[in-house]
């Protein structure tokens, strides 16, 4: 795993050496956050020149472009961290299962050499006149097999042992970067989307002059609809109605006493 991370660092390192656009960029953004890591920092995909970069102030064009950065920032969330998740698992578990299928090799070696041990031990303690000079030899070099695979056997075990360890209770530092490129996503993604919903601010520019040359009230007229506001309406000349009746009534009382 560090030999893979070293190697993508060098690499990544080079990249950023030789390629002017991972400069900061118009948004701000330092692309040379991932510079010492393996991860990869999730650019802007406003940039100058680009679709994104010339939406119109309409609701199709908004919405169109907020739907293609969503798709966009969608494929680099399954490339960066889905990607970054497989390639992490691959690269564990086939060391792991590699090295397992070595060590019950290196096991059954050993095992064998020390069934082989025993049954020439057993053969010289049969001798009662003593075993042959050829036994003995054979007894000796056995021995020394059963030494260097016991040797080879427990030193493996013992590496393996301690890498499975550490990939067990390190678990959650490898998952670091992982959250880390979710965020950087989030937030790229979360500005993106403000830059070309940004677009609206003219076209709310324009309703608005609008309703000023219109006499148009910009909050609506749902007041105006509700049956309160009609049942006022309704009153009002009933009203003056009947206070022109009442007036008209003393007018003729007056010509009628004069």
């Amino acid at each position: 795993l560090n030999e893979h991370v070293s190697k993508k660092t060098k690499a990544d390192s080079k990249k950023t050496k030789a390629d002017p656009s991972t400069k900061n960029d118009t948004t701000g953004r330092n692309n040379n956050l991932w510079s010492s890591g393996s991860t990869h920092l999730f650019d802007s995909a406003i940039e100058n020149g680009t679709n994104f970069d010339k939406v119109e102030a309409s609701f199709v064009a908004v919405l169109n472009a907020t739907n293609d950065l969503n798709l966009t920032h969608a494929k680099n969330y399954m490339k960066w961290v889905i990607g970054y998740l497989v390639e992490l698992e691959e690269i564990l578990s086939t060391r792991i299962e590699g090295n397992l299928f070595q060590f019950r090799q290196m096991r059954q070696v050993y095992a064998h050499y020390t069934d082989k041990v025993q049954g020439l031990i057993d053969k010289v303690g049969k001798k009662k006149k003593g075993a042959s000079s050829s036994l003995q030899d054979k007894l000796e070099r056995n021995r020394l097999k059963l030494s260097g695979a016991e040797e080879a056997h427990n030193e493996f075990g013992t590496v393996l042992l301690a890498f499975m360890e550490e990939v067990t209770l390190r678990y959650f530092k490898d998952f670091i970067a992982l959250l880390h490129m979710i965020i950087q996503l989030s937030i790229n993604h979360s500005a993106d989307v403000a830059s070309v919903m940004k677009k609206f601010e003219e076209t709310d520019a324009g309703l608005q002059r609008l309703c000023a040359e219109h006499g148009i009230s910009i909050a609506g007229r749902l007041e105006e609809l509700r049956p309160e506001a009609r049942k006022l309406e309704k009153q009002a000349p009933m009203e003056e109605l009947i206070i022109l009746g009442e007036e008209k009534k003393e007018e003729d009382n007056s010509s009628v006493e004069s």
